[in-house]
């Protein structure tokens, strides 16, 4: 499946129209039919701000592409974890989790 095609049915399933898709991100309605149709190539920063305005992680869009081309990809809940472990910054707290972890996978 197409990311045009995927995101299309995204934003149908979460109820909005091409307009309104369009200025949640800030642009045109067309250049929006041209993401969905194909005749555009989308940026990913593009595609990270469709993401957001429809309220779903970036994985949603990517994951059925990858799967068709047997690629994995990480979960949402691998991602948000990722995210807050960026954001420790002590070393040492660091290390601690990930022994934590590493403790908690072995049962």
């Amino acid at each position: 499946m197409k990311i045009g095609e995927i995101i299309k049915r995204l934003r149908k399933a979460k109820g909005f129209s091409q307009m309104e898709l369009a200025e949640k991100i800030g642009i045109t309605y067309q250049q929006l039919q041209k993401y969905e149709k194909g005749k555009s190539k989308i940026t990913v920063d593009r595609l990270i701000d469709i993401a957001k305005a429809l309220d779903v992680p970036l994985s949603a869009i990517l994951s059925e592409i990858y799967k068709k081309e047997n690629i994995e990809i990480y979960s949402e809940e691998e991602v948000v974890f990722l995210e807050y472990f960026r954001k420790i910054s002590d070393p040492e707290l660091r290390k601690s989790f990930l022994k934590i972890f590493e403790q908690l996978s072995k049962k």
